[in-house]
This record gives C-alpha cells, structure tokens and sequence, in this order.
C-alpha cells in the first residue's frame, strides 16, 4: 500500500503517483478539464492467486460530476466506474498481434462514482467475470481462455482503471466539484 509503489499512467494532468494517507492505504484528487485520470497500476502477481479485493472510498465537495466521455467515439451511455485492472508483461497498449488478451478488466466487480465506500472483490477462476481488451468476456472461447491464463502466469501489473460509456479505462475528470479516490486497503489472496 506504499503510494511510491503505485504509478498513476497514461493521465494527463496527474502525478506520477498517489498521495499517501495518515491512516494507510493512498489517495488522489480527479482533475477537472483537460485533466483525466486512467490507469493507477502497481507490480503484482497473480500466480497461485484465487482472488483480488479492495476497499475504496470517494469523497466529494460541491456536486462534482464525473465526465467519461472524454473522446467524440465514447458514445455509449454508462456511469463512470472504476474497476480492477490486471495486465500481462509486455503490454504495447495496441492490442494487436495477441495482445487483445494482455489487459483484463473485472465486469461486476465496479465502483459508480459517487460519494460513498466500498470493499470490491473479484474472483480470479471466474472466468465469466474478466473482459478483455476487445470486450470479449475470459470464458468466451478457447483463444480467450487461454489468454486470460498466460496474462495471469505473466502478470506484470494490478491495480484500477477508471472510464465509462463504451470504455472502461478511458478516462474520468470532474465538473462542478472536486472528488478524492482512496484506496485503504488492496490484497491479493
């Protein structure tokens, strides 16, 4: 739960890194426009795990929205969440040439935005409850199976993805208010 150890990336407006919490675990402000948080990643390892689960809370001043809809392609109307992220060694980001199967994003496992805390937790051999980079769910065939293994066997990152309409780690900021994310507490079990 060291802030140090976890990497906010590919979040314009951002610091590399979370604020660490008096009382454990970390935080971080969303920003407003141009501003956008994605990805808040840290080492991990998944092998002989069954699990995932953390406890998070949203604190807001003023009534902040969170806007996902952050390119003219987000089309889809779904509330910004944020969602565990877990992602093989190597990753490009393309998802090209096999790496559609490089980034796991948990399903139901999914914070709203909003004031308020939760505990998530996700089932790793739940293969119904992991979409890939392309949306295709981990059980959906034989290809995506087995991609969602070897991405678990050559894990190089955990941690959250933030977004919402069509993507899920696309992006989320806030208008009208300000919002704080901490985490207090992330095991892999």
């Amino acid at each position: 739960m060291d802030a140090q150890a976890w990497a906010i990336l590919y979040s314009p407006g951002m610091p590399a890194h979370p604020s660490p919490r008096e009382m454990g675990g970390w935080f971080f402000d969303f920003p407003s426009a141009p501003g956008s948080v994605h990805y808040v990643i840290a080492a991990g390892n998944m092998t002989a795990a069954n699990s995932v689960s953390a406890s998070i809370e949203v604190t807001t001043t003023g009534t902040p929205a969170f806007e996902y809809a952050l390119e003219a392609n987000n089309t889809c109307i779904n509330p910004a969440h944020v969602r565990f992220l877990l992602q093989e060694k190597g990753d490009d980001l393309s998802g090209a040439g096999g790496k559609q199967y490089y980034r796991w994003w948990s399903i139901n496992a999914a914070y709203e935005l909003a004031p308020g805390s939760a505990t998530l937790t996700a089932q790793i051999s739940d293969l119904s409850q992991w979409l890939s980079v392309f949306g295709e769910r981990a059980d959906a065939n034989a290809a995506a199976t087995a991609g969602f293994k070897q991405a678990m066997n050559n894990l190089g990152a955990v941690g959250f993805s933030f977004g919402g309409g069509c993507f899920y780690g696309h992006g989320v900021r806030v208008t009208g208010g300000g919002a704080r994310f901490a985490v207090t507490s992330y095991a892999v079990k």
